[in-house]
């Protein structure tokens, strides 16, 4: 469980810095 809730965690995060890359790219 720990590691699938690492795994959560570390997806939230990529999506959070995929959105941040595209906002300082416009």
């Amino acid at each position: 469980d720990y590691i699938h809730l690492n795994q959560q965690q570390h997806e939230q995060l990529q999506k959070r810095y995929q959105e941040k890359d595209i906002y300082f790219e416009q």
